[in-house]
């Protein structure tokens, strides 16, 4: 899974932790939901199939995240958890920050993307590297009407992604404090 939805999944355990061998609430899925998953399908994303009225636990819809790596059940969790996807990726960028991962953000401001968002290639000289756009990155980065995605909405560092992974192998602890629970670690 990318490390949205690695975050996704952190953010949503801290917020509502599983008890080990519990599943957790279940969520019942909407017309829109299953819209949304028609969407995703047509254009080729990473989704499993849902219906109207289908009702999955909070462990199945974080399983189907993490190991399909399904967009559309990230899309149901951040809205479970925080009303709606902005409102999540919100909160995933202040968990970014509390984290200390100071260049980390789902949603770029223009200041970050034109120090993050950097893209190089070797020179026609074969000496040294140039920078080159980024063909893939479309659209304005900074719009909040735009959905972060793989490969184009996260903007992060090596080091930055080394400390949100070191938490987690550390057992929720980073700089010697508690920053989420071992039920939720187990459940990763």
């Amino acid at each position: 899974a990318s490390i949205t939805k690695m975050m996704t999944a952190y953010v949503v355990l801290k917020d509502k932790p599983l008890q080990p061998g519990q599943s957790g609430p279940v969520i019942e899925l909407t017309a829109k939901d299953a819209q949304r998953w028609l969407e995703m399908l047509a254009q080729d994303q990473s989704s499993l199939p849902v219906a109207a009225g289908q009702r999955l636990t909070e462990l199945q819809l974080l399983e189907g995240l993490l190991v399909p790596s399904a967009n559309n059940y990230a899309e149901i969790l951040a809205a479970w958890d925080a009303g709606s996807v902005s409102a999540f990726v919100q909160k995933m960028n202040a968990e970014a920050q509390a984290l200390g991962m100071k260049d980390t953000t789902f949603w770029p401001t223009a200041e970050q993307i034109e120090r993050l968002a950097k893209s190089y290639r070797t020179r026609s000289d074969g000496k040294g590297l140039e920078e080159t756009g980024i063909s893939f990155l479309r659209g304005d980065l900074t719009s909040r009407a735009r959905t972060p995605f793989p490969a184009g909405g996260l903007f992060s560092t090596a080091a930055d992604l080394a400390r949100f992974y070191r938490a987690i192998l550390l057992g929720g602890e980073l700089d010697g404090a508690r920053i989420v629970s071992r039920a939720a670690i187990e459940e990763m």
